[in-house]
């Protein structure tokens, strides 16, 4: 079975067996991730930073700040935690959830995983909240 993919900007029809196309698709996200990962990263150089010391001392101004942004805690010169609202922890976890289900509905689709077992996977990691 061969899929055609239309490579629009050079406008040649590219000839793709499904998991050609899948590994295409897979290093499409890959890049994104990698987008994404780079802008965290400066976020995080501009990210409003206190020592593990600071934090614990201003508890309380902390709990104020992280409403605002979230803030990074050190140790050591090190980065060990990064502050963010429940909310925003929320956020997150919903994003989690949405990119493993794309993820087992693509492997269903490209064949590489049982329906029933992607779905068993999916709700062992699914937790009541």
């Amino acid at each position: 079975m061969t899929i055609v993919f239309e490579y629009i900007s050079c406008a040649y029809k590219i000839y793709l067996t499904p998991i050609e196309l899948f590994v295409l698709y897979i290093v499409q996200y890959i890049n994104k991730i990698v987008q994404y990962i780079l802008i965290f990263e400066m976020m995080v150089k501009n990210m409003k930073t206190l020592t593990s010391s600071e934090a614990r001392q201003g508890f309380s101004s902390l709990l104020s700040t992280i409403e605002m942004e979230p803030v990074l805690i050190t140790k050591d010169s090190k980065n060990v935690a990064v502050l963010i609202t429940d909310t925003r922890y929320k956020e997150l976890e919903r994003i989690e959830d949405i990119l493993y289900a794309a993820a087992a509905d693509l492997a269903i689709k490209e064949g590489f995983a049982p329906k029933e077992e992607a779905d068993e996977l999916l709700n062992s990691l699914t937790i009541e909240k």
